[in-house]
This record gives C-alpha cells, structure tokens and sequence, in this order.
C-alpha cells in the first residue's frame, strides 16, 4: 500500500519506507525506532496554532522509573537524563480516604515531572537528528478534521502509522473501529507558584472529591499545574459554565484546596480536553498500523502516557521492519492482539483503581466507573 500525504518539506522529498501521520511523543518516537532499524521515515506534524492544533494549558505528566527501559532501547536514554526533566520526590494521593499519602521511596524510583509539550518537541527533535524528515502543514487529505495541512510536497511512504493521536480517524480510513470504554472531561489551568508546604519538593498531589478527582504538578517556570477530571454528564456544561465546575470541585477538595489556595490562576481560560478511554478494533492492517492514543487512548490517571509513547513506538517499528523488511504476514496481527491486550490490562487495572475508592457509591462519577460500565462498548 503507497499512501501519499502532502507536505511542506522545504525540499523535493521521494518515497520513504515509514510515512508517520503525527510527530507527537508516540509517532516520533516510531520515528527514531524505525531510524535506527535503518528504515527511511518521513512525519506530518500539525503545527500549533492551526485548526484544532493550538497551544492549550502545559500538561505535567508523573512518568515512572520504568521508562528508563524503552528509551535506552531508543538509544535516547543519556540525552533524557542530560535533559531538564525534573525528578519527582513524591506522589502523594488522597484516595479511598480523606487521609494523605505517599510512598517513601528515593527520587530515582519516583520518576520524572515531564512537561508533554517540551518533551514531544524535544522526542521530534530526537527523530530529525536521527535522519527522519518533518513536513509541518492545515487540512489532511485523507481523513476531514485531522487538523494536518496540505504541502506543497508529497512524501510516499510504502508503509503508513497513524499517530493522529486521541481524536485521530486516520485508521478508521482503513477499515478501523474505535471501541469506546468511557469517556471524561478534563479541566487544566496553569497557576503561578506560592508558599504551600508541599511546593518544598516536586511531588504529585492526586485527590479524589465527590465528581471527579484532582491531578496537581509543579511546572517549570515557578508555575503550578492543576487538572480536574470528571464526567461530561456530571459536568453538564449546557447548564453552567466551566469555571463553576472548577470551583464547585476544588471547593470540595481538601488537599488540592489548600495548595491551589497559595497560588494564582494566570488569565487564560480553563482549557478543556476531551479524554476518551478507547482502542481500535483493528490496530493493523496491510502496510499500515496506529500507535500511541490512536491506537489506544488510556485513562489519564495512571500516568502512562509518556510510557505507552515510547513502548508503542518500539513495537511499532518492529512491526514495520518485519514486515518491510523480512516480508512476515503475520506481524500486523501480533502487533494488533499486543494493542488488545494491553488494552483489556488496563480496562482491569482502572477498574480496580476506581474501585478502590468507596466514600461517595452513589455519586454519578463513581458509580458509572464501577465494574459493570468499564467494559469496552462498540
């Protein structure tokens, strides 16, 4: 299969073994791992500020010390840590009881605070250095509403990655379904740092109230992150607006009220993201595959985001090159029952997270994440 994307590569580009519609964390980071198989890979980036593309609120991601693993397999493990990625000292957690906790384990075994805005440019960054060509563009050919631009040039690749990300519909032109599990709302706001005890160190703060549950980092630049997710039906924005969502919730927090108290919003408006838990029926196909969140889009509380990234974009490029370059049929198939499987793991591990926790069984947002409403649904 030959699929062409149009392109602004700045130079004439011809075919490419790996053509990756998307540059975030999880397409660059296919990028690098089909570099260094000694693949030829071409990436389509929507810039920020283009239709659906804009810069949005600084995410901070918790990422775990196990992500040492896929990015020295990327061979970007030593440019990681000469990065300036911050190392978390604690996570504390307020869940399943109005006490707070934390475990006491060494900076090492914490992880990182990672900024997923800095980190995916610094991974895109990675992928150019690697011999990987970049076309940034604002309308896709191939799937309306993917926010990608048509270029002047068009760079072909004899096999196609779909990492359009969460609302991507790439693989969809390829036969593919999406099988939503849930879906929730988040509301981030960037707030300038304070005095609070807890800013003495960079921890993660996540607490659970009654409609949702909090996610509060530290940020570069002095600045305090914070999250709320909730249910759309339990935020029921056609009848108030975001703001008295927010302050609905953090007036119901304990913890996360008592840092944020130290702190002051900056003047942009809450920003609010759509979260879907979901997973394609069909994650490959004929010289084509998804990654990262268009292939399975995870709940945002276990933090594994950056994780997923890195691991699906290795599996990824060994996918393609069996396929490209040891001509196995079957590749695709293993690689679409690992996305499965991966998938169900993390339906059964989320809904013992949300089990865990017991104070509000009534409320909307707990009782609609019990066992019997995790189960993908078509």
């Amino acid at each position: 299969m030959m699929m062409a994307v149009d392109g602004n590569a700045g130079r004439d580009v011809g075919p490419v073994d790996v053509l990756v519609v998307g540059a975030g964390p999880a397409g660059a980071a296919t990028a690098v791992a089909c570099r260094r198989l000694g693949l030829s890979v071409a990436m389509v980036h929507r810039p920020a500020g283009g239709p659906g593309g804009g810069p949005g609120s600084q995410t901070v991601e918790h990422v775990p010390s196990s992500v040492r693993q896929p990015l020295v397999d990327l061979g970007l493990w030593d440019a990681f840590t000469a990065a300036d990625n911050t190392p978390c000292a604690a996570a504390y957690t307020a869940w399943g009881s109005d006490d707070l906790g934390w475990g006491p384990h060494p900076p090492a075994e914490q992880g990182w605070l990672v900024d997923r805005l800095r980190f995916a440019r610094w991974i895109r960054q990675a992928a150019l250095n690697a011999g990987a060509t970049l076309h940034t563009a604002t309308s896709h050919p191939l799937a309306e509403g993917l926010g990608f631009a048509r270029p002047r040039r068009r760079p072909e690749g004899r096999f196609t990655v779909d990492a359009t990300g969460r609302r991507g519909r790439l693989a969809e032109r390829f036969g593919a379904s999406r099988r939503a599990a849930d879906e929730l709302l988040a509301f981030t706001a960037t707030l300038h740092q304070g005095e609070h005890q807890l800013e003495a160190a960079p921890v993660v703060l996540v607490e659970a109230v009654r409609t949702g549950w909090w996610h509060t980092a530290p940020a570069s630049g002095g600045r305090l992150v914070a999250t709320f997710v909730t249910d759309p039906a339990v935020a029921r924005l056609s009848e108030r607006p975001a703001e008295q969502v927010w302050a609905g919730a953090l007036a119901a927090s304990n913890h996360t009220a008592a840092r944020l108290h130290h702190h002051r919003r900056d003047r942009r408006p809450l920003d609010l993201t759509p979260t879907g838990i979901a997973a394609l029926d069909r994650a490959a196909g004929h010289r084509w595959l998804a990654v990262g969140d268009a292939a399975l889009a995870l709940d945002p509380l276990g933090g594994a985001g950056v994780h997923q990234a890195l691991q699906g974009g290795l599996a990824a490029a060994r996918t393609i090159a069996a396929s490209l370059l040891a001509g196995d049929p079957t590749a695709g198939a293993r690689y679409d029952a690992e996305v499965q499987a991966r998938f169900g793991y993390h339906l059964e591990a989320r809904r013992r997270i949300y089990e865990g926790e017991r104070r509000w069984p009534a409320a909307t947002f707990w009782r609609h994440r019990t066992s019997g409403s995790l189960a993908p649904v078509a």
